[in-house]
């Protein structure tokens, strides 16, 4: 898919400049402009060194060389898509990315298939990720200064996503937050002095029994993106996700970690339009959250 943005100077500046500053692009993402010539300033090829008057229009024309989707059999169901990006409702049990072993059964693969259906072929840049277990909204940009744009939106928290938990056990407090820094070790996120600052923010929607045992329905946003960040933290406080036999959590209620990606607000890139999704809970944890007494937003 091609891209192409434009920019009314306002005053005398660079194109270089305008890159950085209004489209948000890394240096690498510069570099590749210039090489595939991507620059205009008033219908004529620029340079990034170009000096931009009063008035003039800079056109940046982006190229993104896609691949044929593999074939696929997944029908993402897609909640929300514009020019610049796709929100999907991510099932259980696939991962994010095409890779290695899962070129035909990953949410990414099933989206660029979708997307060919449409009689387009695009590059997806996922906005952070989910864990394969994990289920719940997932959000790819469609082309790099668009990918730029959100991960600066999640930088600076306009970017916001909300997710719903089965934890063991009955957190103390309503509310509160995790703020224990986690380092990745092996398989696994640990708690420790010497790994990255992290915060998960939780409030506990409803309490009751599983099996015999308590658990709590929690909502969670997490300030910070580390790998397991979510279950890593509840596990570390004595509250594992049920499921989540990685962290020490039972499988006889379900057999995947019992989280999901709930709500995702952000600012489409270059419409500035609030987007609010919500992806709605799995069958396996509806279950659940209705024997727990449902929940409230």
């Amino acid at each position: 898919m091609e891209r192409t943005l434009t920019y009314r100077a306002e005053k005398e500046t660079t194109v270089g400049q305008v890159l950085k500053t209004v489209f948000v692009l890394s240096r690498h993402e510069i570099s590749r402009l210039k090489f595939q010539q991507g620059l205009f300033v008033n219908g004529r090829q620029a340079y990034v060194r170009d000096v931009l008057k009063t008035g003039d229009l800079l056109m940046v024309r982006f190229r993104e060389q896609a691949d044929t989707p593999a074939p696929t059999l997944l029908k993402p169901e897609i909640l929300y898509a514009d020019r610049d990006l796709v929100m999907v409702n991510k099932p259980a049990g696939i991962p994010v990315h095409p890779a290695h072993g899962h070129l035909t059964d990953s949410l990414g693969t099933a989206v660029q298939a979708w997307y060919a259906e449409q009689g387009e072929t695009v590059v997806i840049h996922a906005i952070g990720r989910l864990d394969r277990e994990v289920s719940g909204l997932m959000v790819y940009a469609l082309n790099r200064p668009a990918a730029a744009r959100l991960y600066a939106e999640k930088e600076s928290g306009i970017f916001r996503k909300e997710y719903l938990a089965v934890c063991t056990g009955w957190p103390e407090q309503d509310e509160g937050c995790w703020e224990e820094a986690l380092q990745r070790t092996g398989r696994k996120t640990v708690l420790t002095a010497e790994g990255r600052p992290a915060r998960t923010d939780y409030r506990v929607l409803a309490r009751g029994c599983l099996n015999g045992q308590p658990h709590a329905l929690l909502g969670l946003c997490i300030q910070t993106g580390r790998t397991h960040q979510i279950r890593a933290h509840a596990a570390g406080h004595g509250h594992p996700l049920a499921g989540d036999s990685l962290y020490g959590g039972s499988g006889e209620l379900l057999s995947r970690a019992a989280l999901h990606c709930f709500r995702t607000e952000l600012v489409s890139p270059f419409t500035q339009k609030k987007i609010i999704r919500e992806a709605p809970l799995p069958d396996d944890m509806k279950y659940l959250a209705e024997q727990l007494g449902g929940f409230r937003k």
